[in-house]
């Protein structure tokens, strides 16, 4: 069987018998194999065409999302406004904010994937979906780094190991960044086709933080707008936090079902597009 790759095992044995089955499988994890190299090469090239393979211009990167915790926390002060739960004004923030951080820059950056890598699709080997994992992969690391200087900042303030349930903690932010792969991966086949897309996902970021309850408590919303806010997977994600955060704290928003439900339908959603959109556009012109 031809391939513009390695060559796959096939000596005309029918897929039907024992051996042909044994083939077919073989030629399946090569094909993974390739592929994985392939998406392992891109993130490295993503790594080093964004940053250029310097250190300290991949340290800003990750220090820059910081400046939404310096902002919220300098109004807080400013203006003399106390948490909407517990005293402890950086647990609060935090418990919104990292949240919003790493959502943010995942949805912004794997929406743009397609664009910003289009001369790859020159190369046969390397598909659409490759690109948006690869820049998934590499939004990962980032998210990685971010969470851990933040807890890390947070234990030191602290001066203790002040998390209720760490692993639930860790969950949120996960989440958070599934919720940015989930609406990027919508995102990036549309901004491929219409780059002006991209100011429409910057303006739901930022519908999407005014309605986080970032500097509210969701379950202080009165009826019938409590639960239009809710419809904000960000909510769910603060709200996540906070139940690891605090002891004490208890959440009538939360529903980690509705979020794993919605992710899960944008990603598949993306996908879908991914495959249409592209044919559409070409049936139009």
């Amino acid at each position: 069987m031809a391939s513009a790759g390695p060559e796959f095992i096939d000596d005309g044995v029918p897929h039907g018998t024992v051996v042909g089955r044994a083939n077919a499988y073989a030629s399946f994890w090569e094909a993974f194999r390739v592929q994985a190299r392939v998406i392992g090469a891109l993130t490295l090239r993503d790594f080093r065409t964004r940053y250029g393979g310097s250190y300290l211009s991949y340290s800003i990167a990750v220090l820059w999302p910081f400046s939404h915790f310096a902002i919220l926390l300098i109004v807080y002060t400013f203006v003399g406004r106390t948490p909407s739960y517990g005293t402890d004004l950086f647990a609060w923030v935090m418990s919104g904010t990292l949240p919003f951080v790493l959502f943010l820059y995942s949805t912004r950056l794997i929406a743009v994937s397609l664009s910003t890598n289009a001369s790859l699709l020159g190369f046969s080997i390397v598909r659409r979906i490759d690109i948006i994992i690869a820049r998934s992969l590499a939004e990962l690391v980032t998210c990685v780094m971010i969470t851990t200087m933040v807890f890390t900042i947070y234990i030191i303030y602290r001066g203790e190991f002040a998390f209720s349930d760490f692993e639930t903690c860790l969950l949120a932010a996960l989440m958070a960044y599934l919720t940015g792969v989930a609406f990027g991966t919508v995102g990036a086949p549309i901004v491929r086709i219409a780059p002006f897309f991209v100011m429409v996902i910057y303006l739901l970021c930022v519908i999407c933080w005014l309605t986080a309850g970032i500097v509210y408590l969701p379950d202080s919303v009165p009826d019938p707008y409590h639960w239009y806010f809710a419809l904000n997977p960000l909510v769910h994600c603060s709200e996540l936090f906070r139940t690891g955060l605090y002891n004490d704290y208890q959440s009538g928003t939360l529903d980690v079902d509705y979020l794993l439900t919605l992710d899960a339908c944008l990603i598949l959603a993306g996908l879908v597009m991914d495959r249409v959109l592209p044919r559409l556009a070409t049936w139009v012109r």
